[in-house]
């Protein structure tokens, strides 16, 4: 199994970046919320 690491270092970055952001301006709950429906979603597709 080969790892795509720039796109996995990209996506960490671009994840990190929004929950700091997020996290500063005290809307922390919407990124929380939106990977909620993020698993909501991929349950729903697995079942």
């Amino acid at each position: 199994m080969k790892v795509r690491w720039k796109i996995l270092l990209t996506s960490m970055t671009m994840w990190l970046i929004g929950e700091i952001s997020l996290n500063l301006v005290g809307l922390d709950e919407f990124a929380d919320y939106g990977e909620f429906l993020q698993y909501k979603y991929i349950l729903m597709a697995t079942v």
